[in-house]
C-alpha cells in the first residue's frame, strides 16, 4: 500500500512539473513582437540532445540511473531549418538550429523534415524558467518554439497576416 501512495505521489509531482500550460492563443501581431525570430523555413534535420543538471548531477556517478534520468537529465529536440524568409530577427547564415521540447506535456512543438513551417522563434529557453541549472544552448541563429507559440506549417493566410504585420 506505502509503495502504490508513493508511485501516486511521484507521478502526480512529475507530470505537474511536465504540464504545458498554454493560456489562449496570441494574435499575429502578439506573436510577432514577442518573437526575436519569425521566419519561413523548410526542417532538414532533426536530433535528440541530453542536457544533464550542471549541479545536481554532481552528487551522483556517471554510472548510475539516476544520473541519467530527471530531474537530473533531460532530453530535447534540435532541428536544423533552411530559411526563406525571415519576417523580424538576425540570422548570419541560410540555417538556423531551432530547440523544443519532446512533447508529452513538455509544450515540444513536432516539426516534420521535409515540411515548411512559419516559425516564432525566442533566444531563451520556455524550459529554463524552471530547470536553470541545466545549460541550455545559445548563441547565433539559435532559437527556441513550443507550442504555444504561433509556429506552425506554412500557411499563406498567417504568411499574409505576418506581412501586413510586418510592414505597418
Amino acid at each position: 500500500m506505502r509503495k502504490t501512495i508513493f508511485i501516486i505521489i511521484i507521478l502526480a509531482m512529475t507530470s505537474s512539473t511536465f504540464a504545458c500550460d498554454c493560456v489562449g492563443e496570441s494574435t499575429v501581431e502578439e506573436s510577432v513582437k514577442s518573437a526575436d525570430i519569425v521566419a519561413v523555413g523548410t526542417v532538414i534535420s532533426k536530433s535528440l540532445v541530453t542536457l544533464t543538471d550542471s549541479e545536481e548531477i554532481k552528487l551522483f556517478h556517471p554510472d548510475t540511473l539516476l544520473y541519467k534520468t530527471f530531474p537530473y537529465s533531460m532530453t530535447i529536440v534540435q532541428y536544423k531549418v533552411v530559411i526563406e524568409q525571415v519576417f523580424k530577427g538576425k540570422k548570419s547564415s541560410d540555417t538556423i538550429i531551432v530547440y523544443t521540447g519532446v512533447g508529452h506535456g513538455d509544450c515540444g512543438y513536432n516539426f516534420v523534415i521535409g515540411d515548411k513551417y512559419i516559425i516564432y522563434g525566442q533566444k531563451e529557453t520556455y524550459i529554463g524558467h524552471d530547470f536553470n541549472k541545466f545549460n541550455f544552448p545559445k548563441g547565433e541563429d539559435i532559437y527556441w518554439t513550443d507550442i504555444c507559440k504561433r509556429t506552425t506549417l506554412f500557411s499563406d493566410i498567417e504568411l499574409n497576416e505576418i506581412k501586413r504585420v510586418t510592414t505597418k
